[in-house]
C-alpha cells in the first residue's frame, strides 16, 4: 500500500510533469470529482453524502461552480 506522503509526492511530480501552472495536490482530485458529478447533475444532498461533507455548506461551492445542470434554466420556466 502506498503511504500518504508518498501518494502526494507522486501526484505533485505529476503535475509538475505535465507542466501545470500552478502546484497540483491530492486533495485536488476530491475537488475534481465533486465539480465533475455536479457538472452530471447529481443532487446536491446526494454529492454531500458521497464527499462525507457534514454541512451541505461544504458542498453548495460544487454546484455553484457547475453551470451545467443550470444551463437554459430560465428557457424551461
Amino acid at each position: 500500500m502506498i503511504a500518504a506522503k508518498s501518494f502526494h509526492t507522486l501526484i505533485s511530480r505529476l503535475g509538475e510533469r505535465v507542466g501545470t501552472a500552478f502546484p497540483i495536490h491530492p486533495r485536488m482530485l476530491r475537488h475534481v470529482c465533486g465539480y465533475a458529478l455536479a457538472n452530471k447533475g447529481v443532487d446536491t444532498r446526494t454529492l454531500q453524502a458521497y464527499l462525507a461533507h457534514r454541512s451541505i455548506n461544504s458542498t453548495t461551492s460544487y454546484a455553484a461552480l457547475a453551470p451545467g445542470p443550470f444551463k437554459n434554466i430560465l428557457g424551461k420556466a
